[in-house]
């Protein structure tokens, strides 16, 4: 499945990084109950604001900027409950979460071919772990929202998992599947890899021009392999 932008005159890469929820693991995370949760929480500290059509975390920042022109100490408490808010539904969906079968076989894939791993996610560390307890392993790091100021596609994100793992960003690979992880890769010049294991469409995906389009995470080290992307032995 791979996407015709592919240059066959790429360099071997160095690392993948990795989305969680839809890409490695399955969390029905209700996003549109999210949404209008903290919407009504907002509600409460000021005027209604429309929902935009933005997921709920920029809305939510948007929200608290608004507020902190009058009131940054509402403004404060009113992101400190949203986020507890949002934290609760996520813990929700882990808990009846479950990684996909190919998820740790295709992690330690990936290691084995001499890329260093990591997995970079917009949910709370605690969700993660409820689904994956072993994280990181058999990745390499672990970067959720509890981690960064601000998270993917702002390129923070990515840029500090990169730098972590010590690999600049046009050696990397960015599996997700959203639109999302494809915008992020390109906010930092790393190549981008669909996987339409999520509620995104494959047609959406593919729309949003990633390099590679693979079936699932588990398909990665042998299309890698036989894209001859992968660092030589």
């Amino acid at each position: 499945m791979q996407n015709s932008q592919m240059h066959n005159d790429a360099a071997p890469l160095q690392a993948v990084i990795l989305d969680f929820d839809g890409t490695l693991a399955a969390l029905t995370i209700d996003f549109a109950a999210m949404g209008r949760a903290v919407r009504a929480l907002a509600a409460t500290y000021m005027d209604p604001m429309p929902a935009d059509g933005i997921p709920v975390l920029e809305w939510l920042d948007r929200a608290v900027a608004r507020l902190s022109e009058t009131d940054a100490r509402a403004a404060r408490r009113l992101r400190r409950h949203a986020l507890d808010l949002i934290q609760d539904e996520e813990i929700k969906a882990a808990d009846a979460g479950r990684l996909f079968p190919d998820a740790l076989e295709a992690l330690g894939g990936l290691k084995a071919a001499g890329l260093a791993v990591g997995i970079v996610t917009r949910n709370c560390e605690r969700a993660v772990r409820l689904v994956f307890p072993e994280a990181p392993e058999p990745a390499d790091l672990l970067l959720a929202r509890d981690h960064v100021d601000r998270v993917k596609p702002d390129p923070v994100h990515l840029l500090a998992a990169l730098d972590r793992l010590g690999v600049p960003a046009d050696r990397a690979l960015v599996v997700g599947d959203h639109p999302m992880d494809v915008e992020t890769a390109r906010r930092v010049g790393a190549m981008a890899c669909a996987v339409p294991t999520g509620n995104t469409p494959e047609d959406r995906l593919r729309k949003a021009g990633p390099d590679i389009v693979a079936p699932c995470c588990g398909a990665l080290p042998g299309l890698l392999r036989r894209m001859g992307l992968l660092p030589q032995p």
